[in-house]
């Protein structure tokens, strides 16, 4: 069954026009209110579970959440071509930014867990 649009929640809803002016400012004006807040969730996300620190890195962190944002609308839209290409410029990202979960884990491991 088809859902249309008006009936679905809007995620933007409780935005407060600060909230609004701030998504605008740090993710661009071009961007809908629900964009701002995929790419927010999607940042916070990735702050949350990566020691992220340095400018360098949340802006490169910034164009991964702009391309994930991206790559699902095609997907969503059946855009398989710019899908496939947009998957992996979000790959070569996290990589080069060891942003992934094989690269977590190999961190991870580096440290003792326990000491006998």
């Amino acid at each position: 069954m088809f859902i249309s649009a008006d009936d679905l929640p809007d995620p933007a809803a409780d935005l407060t026009k600060e909230d609004m002016q701030y998504l605008a400012l740090k993710w661009g004006r071009t961007y809908r209110p629900d964009q701002w807040i995929v790419l927010e969730t999607k940042y916070t996300e990735m702050m949350n579970s990566f020691d992220i620190q340095d400018a360098d890195s949340k802006n490169t962190l910034m164009f991964i959440c702009k391309t994930y944002l991206k790559m699902m609308e095609a997907i969503d839209i059946g855009d398989i071509e710019n899908y496939q290409k947009l998957s992996r410029v979000y790959d070569q990202l996290r990589k080069s930014m060891k942003v992934t979960a094989a690269q977590k884990k190999e961190e991870s491991a580096d440290f003792i867990d326990s000491v006998g």
